[in-house]
């Protein structure tokens, strides 16, 4: 049977751009370009994952940290997404202090960040950290200790804590090859961990010290103990079902977070309220999953799609949002116990904003809801904030709504002809380029050579624009209208000498800008300009520049110019 085609179309675009962002640099001390490791790292989530979005996260994951490349620029090309799970992989910066005296700080955020990530995110770390991981086994194999000095942390006993850290916070991966692949490779270069059942003992001890349970507890937790194998199943199927209806209807979410309840928690519960309980089956969260959404309207799109994929038990699911009086102010979120249509445990899915989770996040933080009773002005406190987070919510709500009417009344300007009355932005010049108005000239330009045309991103060229003071989409098609015939021949003037037979599609806009900036009188420096802009700052921008500008320089159009 032949190979069923893959849309690959977001990945690819990925990969171009990280080899740009990467170009010219070096992967520390080893004599290669740098892309080779984001190469690898998509290549080792590949093997947990066909995720397109994930596998663009891969190989974009270190163009925010080590190039001068933006989240946001990130979330314009690839969608938010995948800008998240990259932002998720940057190292946070200790303000402050120099990058060497906050490495301990900086890898501590990192190893609790990717802890308490979601699973997505956990398989892109685990790609960088593994491809990293192979490295540092390779070169210890061969230099033994003298590795550390090539490192601006030469100590191994904390390049140790470093990758056991990780090898902690990624242990939900555990069943795939990438972490067993992982974990073996930190054996093996800093050893055995020879304490490992101490460390479980100094965790599990003070429980069992302070918390006593009788003789029903100690029942329900057996029974927890031999649910736990179909509770870790559940866990899985229910976030990779949600996940995938998620995706499937468009919505993106800033977090799915997913749970199986761990034995101290379990046990704090059940001594404060296990006689409730007659069986386990009768804990309805021993497995949780969370959605945390941007937007307020889209917990109730999130809710929607809940209650088609699975069976929700609508006596024990409750709106926390609707049991505020009508003066009162607090934790917001919806609460669904819901079961796999399949069958099985019950479980917990809990959905709230951003800022609802900052809410909760908070009030659990200070204890407002604890044993100590919170003075009158303190909780007066609470309520003017919780209230402050509400209205932020619902403004936030109403500002989308007001920029999609926005964007929907700029399409429809642009689809009927009144380019003169659309001002030039990221918005209304993405729907310019629906109207595919370079094409024609592409196409010109492709028949030089007979050369594919492979799509690009046409964004990048949206500052150079504006900055040539066009100012609204009426003003972009007289610039294309006069430019067109003297482009077309700054572009023949390259390909002819050539056997080019891929062509970008960014040729006939950048041939466009090119005759502008040389009509305009500015010359080379006009045109290194333009390299710059869309493909960052470079020496090569240079002699790029150089030799357009003597191409160009015998060309009809510059005759009275040069």
């Amino acid at each position: 049977m032949a190979n069923q085609p893959l849309n690959t179309e977001l990945l690819d675009r990925a990969i171009v751009f990280a080899v740009r962002a990467h170009a010219g640099t070096e992967r520390r001390a080893k004599g290669f370009p740098y892309i080779v490791h984001p190469m690898e790292a998509v290549a080792i989530v590949a093997t947990m994952t066909s995720d397109q979005e994930l596998l663009a996260a891969a190989i974009l994951h270190d163009t925010v940290e080590d190039t001068d490349v933006t989240v946001e620029q990130i979330r314009e090309e690839f969608g938010e997404r995948v800008a998240s799970l990259v932002a998720m992989e940057s190292d946070a910066v200790v303000e402050g202090v120099c990058k060497e005296d906050s490495w301990h700080a900086r890898k501590q955020a990192a190893i609790d960040r990717i802890a308490s990530a979601p699973l997505d995110a956990k398989m892109v770390a685990l790609g960088d950290k593994l491809s990293n991981m192979r490295a540092i086994a390779r070169d210890y194999a061969v230099q033994g200790d003298a590795l550390w000095s090539i490192f601006r942390i030469k100590d191994p006993k904390e390049h140790e804590w470093h990758y056991r850290g990780l090898a902690d916070s990624l242990h939900e991966l555990h069943g795939t090859f990438a972490y067993q692949e992982f974990e073996q490779l930190v054996n093996q270069v800093f050893g055995e961990r020879k304490n490992q059942g101490e460390k479980i003992q100094k965790i599990v001890r003070p429980m069992k010290n302070t918390i006593k349970l009788d003789a029903h507890g100690e029942q329900l937790m057996q029974q927890f103990h031999e649910l736990q194998p179909t509770l870790e199943v559940l866990a899985k199927d229910a976030y990779d079902q949600l996940r995938h209806a998620l995706r499937e209807q468009g919505i993106y979410v800033t977090a799915i977070e997913c749970r199986v309840k761990t034995e101290s928690s379990l046990a704090g519960k059940l001594e404060l309220k296990g006689a409730k309980y007659k069986s386990i089956d009768d804990i309805t969260d021993l497995v949780g999953l969370r959605v945390i959404t941007f937007y307020t309207d889209e917990v109730d799109k999130v809710a929607v799609i809940a209650k088609s994929i699975f069976d929700v038990d609508w006596q024990e699911s409750v709106d926390k949002r609707k049991l505020h009086e009508l003066d009162s102010f607090g934790y917001n979120s919806l609460h669904y116990i819901c079961r796999l249509k399949t069958g099985g445990p019950r479980f917990e899915l809990q959905m709230r904003t951003a800022l609802q989770h900052v809410w909760s996040t908070i009030e659990h933080d200070t204890g407002y809801k604890g044993e100590v009773k919170i003075p009158k002005e303190y909780r007066r406190q609470f309520s003017r904030l919780a209230g402050m987070l509400e209205l932020i919510d619902d403004e936030f709500s109403r500002l989308r709504l007001a920029l999609s009417d926005y964007r929907r009344r700029l399409k429809s300007l642009v689809e009927d002809g009144h380019l003169g009355e659309v001002p030039l932005s990221a918005d209304s010049f993405r729907n310019y380029l629906d109207l595919h108005p370079f094409d024609r000239l592409n196409r010109r330009i492709a028949a030089v050579n007979q050369a594919e045309i492979y799509p690009v991103s046409l964004m990048p060229f949206l500052p150079v624009l504006e900055s040539f003071g066009l100012e609204t989409l009426d003003d972009v098609q007289h610039f294309i209208d006069e430019n067109s015939d003297d482009a077309y021949q700054l572009a023949v003037s390259q390909l002819a000498v050539t056997d080019f037979d891929i062509l970008s599609s960014g040729a006939a806009l950048q041939n466009l800008c090119m005759v502008h900036v040389l009509k305009q009188g500015d010359g080379r420096d006009g045109l290194k300009a333009i390299f710059d802009t869309i493909n960052g700052e470079s020496d090569a921008n240079g002699l790029l520049a150089d030799m357009i500008w003597k191409q160009a320089a015998t060309l009809p159009f510059l005759a009275t110019i040069v």
